[in-house]
């Protein structure tokens, strides 16, 4: 297994995940990766932050508390706003696969992350 490439960047990242653990351990695999993340719990928190600050590109959970990671990527798409987003799910399906795409999400990845796939992507939605 190849070891993720650290860089320097300055490509910033919202995550917006519920469950502490898995933010946190995203935001320190990314920030190694040297991007500028910021996490946030909720889709409401990331509205707010999305109000004050610019990124390149959105990882969101599946479900969230209140508003989900689709109903975001759907309101986001629905004002213009052409951020990428990538949502993370526990309930990895075909049909969840589709049903993201079909909101406008640009990738779609099980939690149980291929590092290194999930990497890859986002380097390729930001053009880094």
């Amino acid at each position: 297994m190849n070891a993720l490439i650290v860089m320097e960047t300055e490509k910033s990242i919202l995550l917006v995940e519920d469950e502490e653990i898995i933010r946190r351990i995203i935001l320190k695999v990314l920030e190694r990766c040297g991007y500028n993340i910021v996490g946030v719990e909720t889709a409401e928190d990331a509205k707010n932050k999305l109000e004050t600050q610019t990124f390149d590109v959105i990882i969101s959970n599946y479900h969230l508390p209140g508003m989900s990671g689709l109903d975001l990527t759907r309101e986001l798409r629905s004002h213009g706003c052409s951020i990428p987003v990538i949502i993370v799910t526990g309930q990895f399906t075909p049909e969840v696969r589709e049903e993201s795409l079909d909101a406008g999400v640009d990738a779609v990845f099980p939690k149980s992350l291929n590092l290194e796939e999930f990497h890859d992507a986002i380097a390729q939605l930001i053009g880094s």
